[in-house]
This record gives structure tokens, sequence and C-alpha cells, in this order.
């Protein structure tokens, strides 16, 4: 990814069948932003969503190499093919929606320009929830005891780890976890008990909304200003 800041690449992106034969691939010049773009897509759609909460309790411990094998181990199996506007987009997981035996369906059909359906395995859920300090019962509370963690992924040279970068006025962001790694678009994850909602929002570096602040509605949804 820190090569791809000056340079393009052009990388193949494949979805395989069961029996591990490419079912689809597609070709893409991209930079820095749009790898680590490809990078996540892949970690949602396949095992290693299980290891992102082991990432982040290692860069807690600042074992910033974790983040690097991460990639070379993840970025490039069992990728969605389509790639059309990927900087500006937001998962809802409505949590009424029914658990199956091993995967919780995401249902994007709420965002109106980005409609293709995610599942997310339903052990990799609760393990980040449980790394995150989430509740998983996603009981609606009032909005006076509601709670909620956000993790900010943001674009800069070194991985580091920080809990200075969110300024809200909801005290409750105090314990929010921030991730900083090398060249890449930012992104936005944080789970409501009293929305029942999860959002996943990334966006350019070079987006005006890098230096937003997070406020709280009057209906307990935090948005960007």
């Amino acid at each position: 990814m820190v090569r791809a800041r000056d340079t393009p690449y052009l990388v193949k992106v494949a979805v395989f069948d069961s029996g591990l034969s490419i079912r689809t691939s597609k070709e893409l010049v991209v930079d820095h932003i749009r790898l680590l773009d490809i990078l996540l897509r892949a970690a949602y759609n396949n095992s290693a969503i299980k290891k992102i909460p082991l990432l982040i309790d290692e860069l807690h411990h600042g074992n910033v190499q974790s983040l690097r094998k991460f990639a070379e181990d993840y970025w490039h199996i069992k990728s969605s093919p389509d790639f059309s506007e990927v900087l500006s987009w937001s998962i809802y997981c409505r949590e009424q929606i029914a658990l199956e035996d091993n995967f919780l369906e995401m249902h994007l059909d709420s965002a109106p320009h980005y409609s293709t359906k995610y599942r997310f395995g339903q052990i990799g859920k609760q393990q980040i929830f449980k790394a995150l300090n989430v509740g998983i019962d996603n009981s609606l509370q009032a909005v006076n005891t509601f709670e909620t963690k956000t993790v900010i992924i943001a674009g800069s040279l070194d991985p580091i780890v920080s809990d200075r970068y969110v300024t809200a006025t909801a005290s409750n962001f105090s314990n929010a976890t921030i991730l900083t790694v090398p060249g890449m678009g930012h992104a936005v994850w944080h789970q409501s008990k009293c929305t029942r909602k999860n959002i996943v929002m990334f966006f350019s570096a070079n987006d005006s909304r890098k230096s937003a602040k997070l406020r709280q509605c009057k209906d307990g949804i935090h948005l960007f200003e």
C-alpha cells in the first residue's frame, strides 16, 4: 500500500466457487486507497473477519507489523468484482434480521447508491463486538442510556493507535478506538444499541469529511457534520 501511493498497481481480483476454481474475475488499476478498499471487502467476505479483533488487540499492544501480515494473508481472496463508487458508501445492518446457522446477512438495500448484499460470519461479528466491548443483545434503550463504540481507520504514513482523534458532544465517544494505517482512506465503524444499527463508512483521505466532527442527533444516531 505504501508503494501504491506513488505507482498504481494492476491487480486481479477473483471470486472463487467452492471448488476453488475462478468463477469471475476483474483486473483493476488501483491506487493505495482502492487497494485497501479491496483488502477490507475481502476481509468482510471470508474468514478473515475472525482475525480483525486479534488485529485490533495486537495494534493496541504496539504490534504494527500485524497489519502488514493481515494484508498479506487476506487482501487478495474472495472479494467482490464490483468496485464502482467504492470510496463513499455505508453498510446498514438491521439487527432484527434473522440469524442463519453460520451467517448474518447484511442488507444494503437502504443505501440507494449501493445495493450489493454481504454476509458476515456470525461468530466473527460476535468477536468484533467482544473486542470492542459492545453488547451483542442489541436491545433498544432510551437515548440517555445509549452506548456507542467507534472504530476510526484513518490514512497516515505510519500505523499508530490514538484515542484523541474523535471530538463529539457525547461523552460516550471517550473510549473510541482509532487505528491509523498507511496510505488509506478513512473508515468509520460504529454500533449503537439505541438504533439497532451497525454502520461502516468509507471515504477518500482527500475527502473534506476527514476532519468532520461526529455529532449526536436528537434521535440518538451519530452522523457526520
